[in-house]
């Protein structure tokens, strides 16, 4: 099979589906079995290799970048909110980086992989992955900022 277009999802899709998946999973594999029906009749995929690595880095640059004004905003406002300890900056520190192994060995533990990432179960895995990985990169950033 060739590598189908996922169709777009608005964020609170995506919200719901991580929701079912984790309270109704059976539910949520009547969703992506309704979804699978579908791949058949869903366009291929615009192969051109170049321009899938360059929006990568475009959107994990954006993504990064979030997550970095996000911690340090989030360390300016607890340095004038309630907190300005380095017992609090270590704390963060410890549950960012516990969050991003959390996603990386989850991620490596889970073999998700059968329409070039186009399942719902697939892109489920890549939604909890990159929520994860911004949540405990975030954290790390305001921990630097508030040491």
């Amino acid at each position: 099979m060739a590598a189908k277009v996922p169709i777009r999802l608005s964020i609170i899709e995506i919200l719901r589906l991580v929701f079912l998946a984790i309270f109704y999973p059976s539910r949520f594999q009547e969703e992506e079995a309704a979804d699978c029906k579908t791949l058949e009749t869903r366009p291929n995929a615009d192969l051109i290799r170049v321009n899938i690595v360059r929006s990568s880095y475009f959107e994990s640059f954006i993504f990064v970048l979030t997550a970095v004004v996000v911690g340090w905003f989030t360390a300016k406002i607890s340095q004038f909110m309630w907190v300005q300890n380095r017992p609090f900056a270590i704390g963060l520190a410890i549950v960012g980086t516990a969050i991003l192994l959390w996603a990386t060995v989850a991620v490596k533990g889970w073999e998700v992989a059968s329409f070039s990432t186009v399942t719902l179960g697939e892109r489920l895995n890549i939604w909890v992955f990159r929520f994860l990985y911004w949540l405990g990169t975030m954290l790390l950033i305001a921990a630097i900022f508030l040491g």
